[in-house]
């Protein structure tokens, strides 16, 4: 059991290792992955620190279907969004709003339930275990559920008036900065855990 957890955990390192060589890590959840990595009974698998994006869609939003016009892994404001309606050739222009996911394979039930404990405790109120296979137990860390906000259309224009947009603008701004706070909460619980030197905030 152990050789093969310790296998598991090689596979992921290495596939983390090379996503960051290649630039495809989110900057922001770097930190935490390396707290949580540091423990040998965790390994993360995959990661997004937080992004509003904007996709182009037929009609609702179908999965895998729209065209990605933009994206950013952090606030956005309304010169941005200005521009990024320039690029609508039709259909409608969805906002996506989603906040920090973390899968982290756990050696066992007990450390993967520990683990939903100090997230919950550090602000990540809508985790949960997410799945369980012979591969370990995955704890899902999430801050926020995602929205999405039909924007805009050629035919019609912004389908919410400026002032609304500009609240959502404001309310992105906010979920950032709390996602920020949460992010450094969750990794000096990690390093309280046991009793390690925090070097990440």
């Amino acid at each position: 059991m152990r050789d093969r957890w310790l296998d598991i955990r090689r596979h992921h390192l290495s596939k983390l290792d090379e996503a960051l060589k290649n630039g495809l890590v989110d900057e922001g959840v770097i930190s935490i992955l390396n707290a949580i990595n540091r423990f040998e009974e965790y390994v993360t698998r995959s990661s997004c620190y937080g992004r509003v994006s904007f996709t182009q869609e037929k009609g609702l939003i179908k999965k895998g279907r729209g065209k990605i016009l933009y994206k950013r892994h952090g606030p956005i404001d309304m010169e941005t969004i200005k521009k990024i309606i320039r690029k609508v050739d039709g259909g409608v222009l969805w906002m996506n709003i989603e906040g920090t996911i973390i899968h982290v394979a756990s050696k066992t039930i007990e450390d993967a339930l520990k683990l939903l404990d100090i997230a919950v405790e550090a602000g990540y109120k809508e985790s949960s275990l997410y799945s369980m296979s012979t591969r370990g137990v995955t704890v899902e860390i999430l801050f926020s559920e995602k929205y999405s906000i039909p924007l805009y259309t050629r035919e019609n224009g912004f389908l919410i008036s400026t002032v609304e947009v500009q609240s959502i603008i404001e309310y992105i701004d906010e979920r950032f900065r709390e996602i920020e706070k949460a992010k450094h909460r969750l990794i000096n619980l990690l390093a309280e855990y046991k009793g390690y030197e925090n070097t990440y905030c």
